[in-house]
C-alpha cells in the first residue's frame, strides 16, 4: 500500500489476510509508519513497512501482484511519474485499486464557507485538494499506463445535525489557522442553515474506487 497512513485499514481486515501474502505498507512519512506499526500492534510482524516517495518507488519491475493507493493520488506532485512507477513495480496482469472522491463530494461544505465568509481570502474550498485526481478525470489518466480501467462509486451521503461537530470539521486542518477567528460566523451560519432546514443538514459523500489492470 502507497500511503498507508496508520494502517487502519489492515487492522480493520487482518483476519481476511489469506497466509502466505507479502504486505508491504508505506508511506511518505517516518511518523505515519511508526503509527502504522502502533496501530497494528503484535500483528506488524506480518507486514513489511517502508518510507517510499510514489513518485520513485524503490522496488524492481514486476515486484507486486497488487498496489493500494487509498485516498492519496491527488496528493502526489508528479501523479504521471507516479502512476508509471506503479505500473512499472506490478507483475503482467498485476491491480492497482485506488480510492478518490468525486467533485461533488462534500460540495455542501463549500457552500457554507461561501454563505459565512463571501469575501474572505481566507476561504478556500473545502475539495479543491482533490481536483488533480477524481472519479471524473481518474480514468483518462490511468488508461495512459493500464489495459483495463473500471470504476465502482460508492454514495454516502452524510447527515449532520450538531453544529459544533461541523463547525470543528470546517476549522480542520490546512483551514484551522486561517478560520479560527472566524469560529463565532461559522457557527452562526452552520445554526442558520440548521433552523431552516429542520435540523439536519446533508452533506454529500461521493467516492469510489478505480481498479487498474496491467496489460499480461
Amino acid at each position: 500500500e502507497l500511503g498507508c497512513g496508520p494502517g487502519l485499514l489492515w487492522r480493520a481486515n487482518f483476519e481476511r489476510i489469506p497466509r502466505g501474502w507479502e504486505v508491504t505498507l508505506s508511506d511518505f512519512s517516518p511518523g505515519m509508519l511508526a503509527e502504522a506499526r502502533r496501530t497494528l500492534g503484535s500483528h506488524a510482524d506480518r507486514f513489511y513497512f517502508r518510507e517510499i516517495d510514489t513518485q520513485a518507488i524503490p522496488y524492481a519491475d514486476g515486484a507486486f501482484d497488487g498496489v493500494i493507493a487509498n485516498h492519496m493520488l491527488y496528493h502526489v506532485p508528479d501523479r504521471p511519474r507516479a502512476l508509471g512507477e506503479i505500473a512499472r513495480v506490478l507483475a503482467p496482469g498485476g491491480v492497482l485499486y485506488a480510492t478518490t472522491v468525486g467533485t461533488n463530494h462534500l460540495r455542501e461544505l463549500d457552500a457554507l464557507l461561501e454563505r459565512a465568509l463571501p469575501n474572505s481570502p481566507s476561504r478556500r474550498s473545502v475539495s479543491s485538494a482533490t481536483l488533480g485526481f477524481t472519479l471524473e478525470n481518474g480514468a483518462e489518466q490511468l488508461e495512459s499506463y493500464f489495459a483495463a480501467v473500471a470504476l465502482r462509486r460508492y454514495q454516502h451521503d452524510l447527515r449532520v445535525t450538531e453544529v459544533e461537530p461541523l463547525v470543528a470539521y470546517l476549522l480542520s486542518g490546512a483551514r484551522a489557522r486561517d478560520l479560527a477567528p472566524q469560529r463565532d460566523r461559522l457557527t452562526e451560519v452552520v445554526t442558520q442553515e440548521l433552523a431552516e432546514h429542520g435540523g439536519v443538514i446533508t452533506i454529500t459523500g461521493e467516492s469510489g474506487m478505480f481498479q487498474a489492470i496491467k496489460a499480461q
